[in-house]
């Protein structure tokens, strides 16, 4: 059974662990910043970066080329940036930074949102400390979602904030900018194909889950899929995901069992 189910595994591991670091800094003109090429990035560059980027973790705790200098690499508006750390993993300030948060599992994304009506839309600066509802035409550029909220920037004064979309009121409220045409109708027939794959997907899942109790003794709750289907939406929610440690641990357990090959794009998974 365990050989029928690792070619799923390797489906659903990217399913699961989509979850993006981000950090949020409120001066990010006081970094000590390199640029892809891990030179020192020009003093426009530098200026360029507004108040409260969100800078998406792609690797940490590593060695510059020159084997001393720590970073931590991340990505801002399409541009990879290395950022100098200390010793412990702190980063390497010029100047105060401000307000700074590390945003843990969250979701990329990368649209523009329109707002439809005044008053309707809760936005919160990064730090807490303003809020405001938006009004009408408002157009927001959407980095991350965050649990229930976005952090998007308004693209009218700027600045960056969280914002709360709800998926209910998609339409109502907000819209996916270049979506104003009419909504299109998703036939039974779709619903259904979906359907059917999510229930695949979710036997999988707790058939792996159910091994993996029955070799280690350590019972874990798999995760599955939920789908809400409306006349002109459909919605799917991972739910239930839990720690990431339990896929790693589960990942252990297969790769002990067996040995993994990549040749090309096809992987071949072989008993020990």
């Amino acid at each position: 059974m365990l050989k029928n189910i690792i070619p799923l595994l390797f489906y659903l591991l990217p399913i699961l662990l989509f979850g993006q670091d981000y950090y949020i800094i409120e001066n990010p003109r006081g970094l000590k910043i390199l640029n892809k090429y891990q030179q020192e990035i020009s003093t426009e560059a530098l200026r360029s970066l507004p108040e409260f980027a969100p800078f998406r973790i792609i690797t940490e705790d590593d060695t510059l080329s020159d084997g001393f200098r720590t970073y931590k690499l991340a990505e801002y508006d399409g541009a990879d940036y290395y950022l100098l750390t200390n010793d412990i993993g702190e980063f390497i300030a010029e100047a105060e930074l401000g307000f700074t948060k590390r945003i843990k599992d969250a979701e990329k994304k990368d649209f523009e949102a329109v707002i439809l009506l005044d008053d309707k839309v809760n936005s919160f600066s990064p730090d807490g400390k303003r809020n405001e509802r938006l009004i009408k035409n408002t157009r927001l550029r959407v980095f991350f979602k965050d649990g229930s909220r976005y952090y998007a920037r308004n693209i009218t004064d700027h600045n960056f904030c969280f914002v709360n979309l709800s998926i209910k009121k998609e339409n109502t409220d907000w819209q996916i900018a270049g979506s104003e045409a009419a909504t299109i109708e998703i036939s039974e027939h779709v619903v259904n194909r979906i359907k059917e794959r999510i229930d695949q997907v979710n036997l999988a899942w707790f058939k792996l889950y159910g091994l993996f109790s029955e070799k280690t003794g350590n019972k874990k709750e798999a995760p599955y899929w939920e789908m809400e289907a409306g006349k002109d939406s459909l919605v799917c929610s991972l739910l239930n995901r839990g720690e990431k440690d339990s896929v790693t641990d589960i990942v252990n357990l297969i790769y002990n069992e067996f040995s993994v090959y990549c040749h090309g794009g096809r992987t071949e998974h072989l008993p020990r």
